[in-house]
């Protein structure tokens, strides 16, 4: 699984985390690493390798 994000003024995601993902595993917690100033929305997409299937997420970060 990859999680690509679009934070830290950048115009393009770029890659935040990935952790593997067993077939058969019902869910996966993916360490992410995203450069923020202050507090904001940031737009995520995860990817599975091996499928076509994208989904798009949104994290906070509130600061702290």
């Amino acid at each position: 699984m990859e999680v690509s994000a679009l934070s830290g003024g950048w115009n393009i995601y770029r890659s935040v985390g990935s952790a593997k993902f067993v077939p058969g595993q019902t869910g996966v917690q993916v360490p992410i690493s995203v450069d923020v100033e202050q507090p904001a929305q940031i737009p995520l997409k995860i990817s599975i390798r091996g499928s076509s299937a994208k989904f798009q997420a949104m994290t906070y970060y509130g600061g702290n």
